[in-house]
């Protein structure tokens, strides 16, 4: 984390008795702010704050009187809180800034910390997909340039494949071995992620056949790299993102198919994200709004009753809410899953089964549940 960086984006920003702002690091430091002499002091109350904090999206509100106080909101590099920016005054002013400033500082971060990686790559290859993957500011225009400089085409369908392994490898030879797949195509991209896990866009092609038929294609496209995989004697999983066709949207795409591997953790070999939509537009929502529907269910019954709510619901959603399967996947009998239900209608007077509302209750409580217990 560059100090210098927040230093100069706030000895830009208007000092005034109205509105007073401070950044402060994970160690309750003041690292800049306003007011000089404020620097390098030790910020009590966003320590303690830092300390508490479980949802990088949650603000703190500390007030004072007539309306005065200070907003606590995280800022967040990588996805992870790198500081804390502390905003004072009256509390209506203070949240209007609050978003603008907080959003102006972690883009002005993310494009600062793209462009030192962005140094060490000098091919145009490994450029084309650092931007491809990673630079949430780069031009649509410049991505089609640097596809068309490397003989890719810019408008047709891929969808990408983030390849996970159990043992730590350099895949690099691998990748460019990818190419003795017979169903190899010059316009897939294969390459190592950051993180040196193997990454394809899969050329599909042009026009509406391709949206019929492109898990067959993927699947059949699949079984190589699972045969020479499992040959080298690695364990793995293969998660696939969206279909795209513009260049632009490559990076979502990644971002998609990154996150059945770090937050869906799924159980197959290969999944797919558009058996997971809902769950992601769901992940999408802040813990914050999750708590303020069900924190009155969660602080008032009992852990081991929660628990076992919610193994039984996930493995129900999980399976469409058959019973036998989900049976089978808890390792216990059909009747003793439908006992272990009839105990959670009673307990609290729903039926999921039959009433599709208190299902959706239901089915969204676990997930909250997911979020909390570890």
């Amino acid at each position: 984390m560059d100090i210098r960086f927040f230093q100069d984006f706030l000895s830009n920003f208007p000092e005034s008795e109205a509105l007073r702002a401070q950044i402060i690091d994970s160690n309750g430091f003041v690292i800049a702010g306003c007011s000089i002499n404020s620097v390098g002091t030790f910020h009590e109350a966003a320590y303690h704050i830092l300390r508490r904090m479980t949802d990088p999206d949650e603000d703190f509100w500390e007030g004072g009187q007539e309306e005065q106080g200070t907003l606590y909101t995280p800022l967040l590099q990588n996805r992870q809180t790198a500081a804390l920016l502390a905003l004072s005054g009256e509390e209506q002013t203070v949240r209007i800034y609050a978003r603008a400033v907080k959003s102006a500082i972690e883009s002005m971060l993310g494009q600062e910390v793209n462009a030192v990686r962005l140094q060490k790559y000098s091919s145009k290859f490994d450029l084309f997909v650092q931007k491809l993957f990673y630079d949430p500011q780069v031009l649509r225009s410049e991505l089609e340039a640097r596809a068309a400089s490397l003989g890719y085409l810019h408008d047709c369908m891929r969808i990408p494949v983030f390849i996970t392994t159990e043992q730590v490898g350099d895949f690099s030879a691998l990748v460019q071995q990818g190419k003795a797949n017979p169903l190899y195509n010059p316009q897939d991209i294969m390459a190592l992620s950051r993180s040196g896990n193997i990454t394809l866009f899969i050329y599909l092609g042009y026009g509406e056949e391709v949206l019929r038929t492109f898990r067959e294609s993927v699947t059949d496209y699949l079984r190589w790299w699972q045969d020479t995989l499992s040959e080298m004697g690695f364990q793995y999983q293969m998660q696939v993102g969206t279909i795209q066709s513009n260049l632009s949207y490559y990076r979502l795409a990644y971002d998609h198919a990154v996150w059945l591997h770090n937050t869906a953790r799924c159980r197959d070999t290969v999944n797919w994200f558009y058996d997971y939509t809902e769950a992601y537009l769901k992940s999408s929502i802040p813990l914050m709004e999750y708590r303020g529907i069900f924190n009155a269910f969660s602080e008032n019954l009992p852990t081991d009753f929660l628990e076992s709510y919610k193994e039984l619901f996930d493995s129900l959603m999980q399976y469409d809410f058959n019973f036998q399967l989900a049976s089978k996947q808890m390792f216990i009998h059909k009747n003793t899953l439908s006992f272990r239900l009839g105990k959670i209608k009673e307990r609290l007077n729903i039926n999921p089964m039959q009433n599709f509302k208190q299902k959706e209750f239901a089915s969204n409580f676990c997930l909250y549940l997911k979020m909390i217990l570890s």
